[in-house]
């Protein structure tokens, strides 16, 4: 069964107030995809396709699945552009057709999850890349404003890195660039993001500060 009725109101709302939904089975089913605002306390999401957006825009990383009952010819393509896996109309539902577009929907959102990882990993250190590290800023930025919780970045350069590659080789310093991420992701909490910027430039997101003075190097 898709979210229906308070269901669908409760995940609305969740995604509105800006918290991170997420759901205790495999794939979320967002059932008719009108979703009506009236309907729901502190509504106005306005149609299934913005519940989706806003999920996704909440990091919810469940594959969604849109099931509706409108004769719209342009519902599937608006589902599959707002971010849903799948669609399926109310019409063609049977078991058989539900258990297929599921199966489908979590071996393409494990596929997508697997090259997501690939694209957001630096080749070297496997640290987040550059543009997985700026947009885990945004995130985290997003969450303070919401939240008030403080957070800090740190940006850090290795000094004498460079006559390392200069005198033993691009080698060696591929080794020391592997052993400074390893040792500054021991040193990291889980919620901690580490990154690296490129070259010899690493950067730390610091998350869950109880006051921004923790943040301080000594």
């Amino acid at each position: 069964p898709g979210l229906g009725g308070a269901e669908t109101c409760e995940l609305a709302n969740d995604i509105t107030a800006g918290g991170v939904v997420r759901a205790q089975t495999t794939v979320g089913a967002a059932d008719d995809y009108s979703v009506s605002g009236a309907g729901c306390p502190g509504g106005g999401l306005g149609s299934g396709a913005e519940v989706i957006r806003r999920a996704l825009d909440a990091d919810v990383d469940v594959p969604c699945v849109v099931m509706t009952g409108t004769e719209d010819p342009d519902a599937d393509r608006v589902a599959l552009d707002a971010g849903a896996v799948d669609f399926l109309p109310k019409r063609d539902i049977n078991p058989d057709a539900l258990l297929r577009v599921v199966r489908y929907a979590v071996q393409r959102a494990a596929l997508a999850q697997r090259l997501r990882d690939l694209s957001d990993r630096d080749a070297l250190t496997g640290s987040a890349n550059r543009r997985a590290f700026l947009r885990a800023v945004a995130r985290v930025r997003r969450d303070h404003e919401r939240t008030g919780q403080c957070f800090a970045v740190l940006v850090l350069d290795l000094d004498g890195f460079r006559p390392i590659n200069d005198q033993l080789g691009h080698t060696a310093g591929d080794a020391v660039l592997v052993e400074v991420a390893r040792r500054l992701d021991d040193d990291l909490r889980s919620s901690d993001i580490l990154g690296r910027l490129g070259g010899d430039r690493f950067a730390v997101v610091l998350q869950h500060l109880a006051d921004p003075r923790d943040g301080v190097l000594s």
